[in-house]
C-alpha cells in the first residue's frame, strides 16, 4: 500500500515513511506523482532512455527464479525465470565448453543428442543408453536417419507469421492477410543495456502454442503464440556468441540446448 499527499514530500509504503525527491502535485485537475517511486514501490523497474527522452517501466511477469546446475562462460549459473510451474528434471553439461549439442526425438521414448565428437542416446530420465564417436561405422542406420532428417528439417517450422524488427529488438506476430501486428514483444531494457538483441534465425514455433526466440547471449524467451505473453525465460548471459535451441517433446516437456549443455524441463499445466 502506497500513500501520498499533494504538496507533501513524505510518502508511506506499507505505513513506513519515506522521503520523496519531489511532492505529488495538481496540474490542470490531474494529479502527478513521482514515477520512479511509485513504479519501484510496486515492483517494477524504471529506466531512463536519454537518447529519446523516454521513461521505460518494466513490470515483472514471472515470479519464480531458479538457479540451475549449468554454468555460462562467465562461470555463473544459468537462471530459469518462470511462474512457479516449471522444474528441471535433469541436466547434462559436457566438460568441453566448445561442444554444441543438437537434439532429436529418438525411437521408443529415447532422445538423441549429437555434438562435434559424439552421438548419445538417452532415456527421458537423462541416462545414457548408447554412445558412439561421431560418424562411427557402428552407429545404427535408424539413428543416422533421424539425425539427417532433423538437420534437413531444422528451421522449417511454420514461423511465417513471426518477424523480428530491423533493429533486432522486437518480435512481432503479423496477420498474414492484413499485414498488421497482432502483438509485439520487446526485448527487455535490462538485456538491451547489456548489448544483446534477438537472433531472427532462432524463432521457433512448436506444435503446442509456444514460440521461442534467443538472444546472442544465449537467453531464451518462450512466449504464448496467441498473445505474446512471456511463459518463461532461460537466462545465460554468455560473453561470446551463443544461442539456445529447444526440442519440444509435449505440451509439458521441453528440452533446451545451449552449446555444451542439455536441460530437460517439466511444466505443470
Amino acid at each position: 500500500m502506497i500513500e501520498l499527499q499533494l504538496g507533501k514530500t513524505t510518502a508511506y509504503k506499507n505505513s513506513q515513511p519515506l522521503l520523496l525527491s519531489g511532492p505529488p502535485m495538481m496540474v490542470n485537475n490531474s494529479v502527478y506523482v513521482p514515477i520512479r517511486f511509485v513504479s519501484e514501490s510496486l515492483g517494477a523497474s524504471v529506466f531512463w532512455k536519454s537518447d529519446i527522452h523516454v521513461v521505460v517501466i518494466e513490470t515483472p511477469q514471472l515470479t519464480a527464479i531458479t538457479e540451475l546446475p549449468v554454468l555460462n562462460d562467465r562461470g555463473n549459473p544459468a537462471v530459469l525465470e518462470h511462474s512457479g510451474n516449471m522444474i528441471l528434471k535433469w541436466s547434462f553439461q559436457d566438460e568441453s565448453p566448445y561442444q554444441r549439442y543438437r537434439g532429436y526425438k529418438g525411437l521408443t521414448d529415447t532422445l538423441i543428442f549429437s555434438n562435434f565428437d559424439t552421438i548419445k542416446v538417452m532415456d527421458r530420465d537423462g541416462n545414457i543408453q548408447n554412445e558412439w564417436p561421431f560418424k562411427h561405422k557402428d552407429i545404427p542406420a535408424k539413428i543416422n536417419a533421424i539425425i539427417n532428417k532433423g538437420l534437413k528439417e531444422s528451421g522449417s517450422e511454420s514461423t511465417q507469421s513471426f518477424h523480428v524488427t530491423k533493429d533486432n529488438k522486437t518480435l512481432e506476430k503479423v496477420d498474414q492477410k492484413t499485414g498488421k501486428a497482432l502483438w509485439t514483444y520487446r526485448l527487455p531494457v535490462s538485456e538491451e543495456k547489456m548489448g544483446y538483441s534477438f537472433l531472427d534465425f532462432t524463432v521457433y514455433l512448436d506444435p503446442y502454442g509456444t514460440v521461442y526466440i534467443s538472444t546472442q547471449g544465449g537467453t531464451l524467451h518462450a512466449l504464448d503464440s496467441a498473445d505474446g505473453s512471456l511463459k518463461f525465460k532461460l537466462v545465460f548471459n554468455h560473453r561470446i556468441f551463443s544461442s539456445t535451441e529447444v526440442l519440444p517433446l509435449s505440451a509439458t516437456e521441453v528440452v533446451a540446448l545451449n552449446d555444451n549443455a542439455i536441460m530437460f524441463f517439466e511444466i505443470k499445466e
